[in-house]
């Protein structure tokens, strides 16, 4: 170990022991009572959080267009916990899930994507379910779905994940993503690392390439399920022992009512 590589460790170990151990009580009580505060005090930095965002959403997805009613239908079934890690501010586990929907995302669209037929792409689904999205991740350029600076993205995405999911701090001290100084070697400074970050800027570039692959989901998945959740949602909010469901449309038992699903 050289003499800066020794000096930065010893930076790092200090840091650590004064943010672990000297700032925080050592008995898991009270210990636990200052990380529950801790999540109330990020929470109390909701709104702000939460119109960023939506911010975000609005300018991939703007309000009401077709675009906006899948992404809210997709959003609906995969996001619930992106949205509570994200205002709970505990990024390192958001990268984890923002990479594992986009990752499993991509090889569901990769095997739409496919024009091979039934035999074939069960062989084919049986390959993709051992690989990974920085092995996917070119074949969306050559689609042309993604470009270059995507698919830098996805593949610096799963780079990130991937040294939070292995406890490699010096992977993600050295993202391009966390932008930090490189020397960080100890697994705690992870969470210090990636707690100062505003991951929006995640949220937003994830969602545009959702956006990107929104024709191929339309096509072989988007109406059937915007269509399901919308029918679904607008049952339970109604009375759902009043109304059955139909293809497109809504019955009303009592009323004999129908609402058509447009």
């Amino acid at each position: 170990m050289s003499k800066t590589q020794k000096n930065n460790a010893e930076k790092e170990a200090k840091r650590l022991l004064e943010e672990k151990i000297a700032s925080l009580p050592l008995d898991s009580e009270s210990r636990l009572h200052v990380i529950s505060d801790n999540m109330e005090s990020a929470l109390k930095l909701k709104e702000h959080k939460i119109a960023m965002l939506v911010k975000a959403i609005d300018d991939s997805f703007p309000p009401e267009t077709p675009n906006r009613g899948f992404y809210e239908a997709f959003a609906s079934l995969s996001f619930d916990t992106v949205y509570s890690l994200y205002l709970q501010n505990n990024n390192s586990a958001l990268i984890v899930e923002l990479q594992g929907i986009l990752e499993r995302s991509c090889l569901n669209s990769l095997e739409d994507l496919l024009p091979i037929d039934d035999i074939a792409k069960e062989i084919i689904i049986d390959v993709l379910s051992k690989k990974t999205l920085r092995d996917v991740a070119p074949y969306f350029v050559k689609y042309g779905i993604w470009d270059e600076k995507d698919k830098d993205f996805a593949l610096e995405l799963t780079k990130l994940r991937n040294g939070i999911a292995h406890k490699n701090a010096e992977i993600v001290s050295r993202s391009k993503l966390v932008k930090g100084s490189g020397q960080d070697r100890h697994y705690e400074s992870i969470h210090s690392l990636m707690n100062k970050m505003d991951c929006t800027s995640f949220n937003a570039r994830g969602t545009g390439q959702w956006h990107q692959m929104y024709d191929v989901w339309k096509k072989n998945l988007g109406n059937t399920l915007y269509l399901s959740i919308r029918m679904y949602h607008r049952r339970f909010m109604m009375g759902s022992c009043q109304w059955e469901q139909g293809d497109g449309y809504l019955f009303h038992r009592k009323t004999k009512s129908v609402i058509i699903n447009s």
